[in-house]
């Protein structure tokens, strides 16, 4: 399996923050995505299209990239800066318009057909704030729908419940009740979201859930029912609930980046575990976890 993982929040500038991952024979480079020498703070939406990947990165200056890369060759086709956007989490492309997750501004925007630059048109917003209330983040088109995970900042159990996803184009909640939600991901007749402070990966159709003992963010699922989780370098939460919080938080670090590979099972196992690889050499941070190839 051929992966690409995004590393954001990177412990000193560089010129990119993905990394491509063959677990086949244990190859782990990082891949041009067309930008300067110590350049960027991180990456953070991937999207594989048909022939090509789309890559969201921030400068140090605050600016948002947006890197197009051959799918085949990952080679560099196009590099751009949407306006307009600020903090931009995750990325989709949907009949050739790119959406962005401008979780700086509240919003999800979009880039007409075939664009890397200029300006960006409001597709949804969650508050008029011009600023990060929501937390929206993770954006997944899945059976005619436009899901995006969004996250209320709250500590407590109603803050967990009004954490959400929403279909965008109709405004409906599709789910409620999910706590801190990142990386909406479909596989194996399931939409899975992941719930990164309880340290798990949950299944909105079944119910059930994968625990990964650490803050968790980014996943991608095979069809073969192969899931690969995003692990984070996180500060220790509430020991009674078993809650890892997010980096940027107060408290004791735990915990290393790296990836957890785990199947999809149809009987009363549900989910097993398979191998984990660390990145703590590259980075403290996983964002996004996607499948290339298999």
């Amino acid at each position: 399996m051929r992966l690409l993982v995004s590393l954001c929040n990177l412990p000193q500038p560089r010129s990119t923050g993905l990394l491509l991952i063959d677990d086949a024979n244990d190859e782990i480079r990082w891949l041009d995505i067309g930008m300067p020498d110590e350049s960027l703070a991180g990456c953070t939406g991937v999207w594989v299209g048909e022939d090509t990947v789309h890559c969201v990165a921030t400068a140090v200056d605050g600016r948002t990239i947006l890197s197009v890369l051959d799918r085949r060759t990952c080679s560099v086709l196009d590099v751009g800066y949407p306006e307009n956007v600020k903090d931009v989490h995750s990325v989709a492309v949907i009949d050739g318009d790119t959406y962005l997750v401008s979780t700086g501004t509240d919003e999800v925007r979009r880039l007409p057909r075939g664009s890397t630059a200029g300006a960006t048109e409001v597709v949804w917003r969650a508050t008029p704030a011009g600023a990060d209330t929501h937390h929206l983040n993770s954006i997944l088109p899945v059976d005619g729908r436009l899901l995006c995970s969004v996250s209320v900042p709250s500590r407590d159990s109603a803050g967990a419940r009004r954490s959400m996803a929403v279909d965008l184009h109709s405004g409906e909640i599709a789910w409620r009740g999910i706590e801190h939600p990142h990386s909406l991901a479909v596989g194996h007749n399931d939409l899975y979201i992941v719930e990164s402070r309880r340290a798990r990966i949950r299944s909105l159709v079944r119910g059930d859930a994968f625990g990964v003992e650490a803050y968790a963010r980014g996943l991608a699922m095979a069809a073969d029912g192969t899931g690969v989780a995003g692990v984070s370098r996180g500060r220790r939460g509430s020991r009674s609930l078993g809650t890892i919080e997010n980096p940027g938080d107060d408290g004791e670090f735990t915990g290393t980046a790296g990836l957890v590979w785990f199947s999809r099972t149809d009987g009363d196992a549900g989910f097993r575990h398979l191998k984990e690889l660390d990145l703590s050499l590259y980075g403290t941070e996983v964002y996004d976890v996607i499948v290339l190839a298999v």
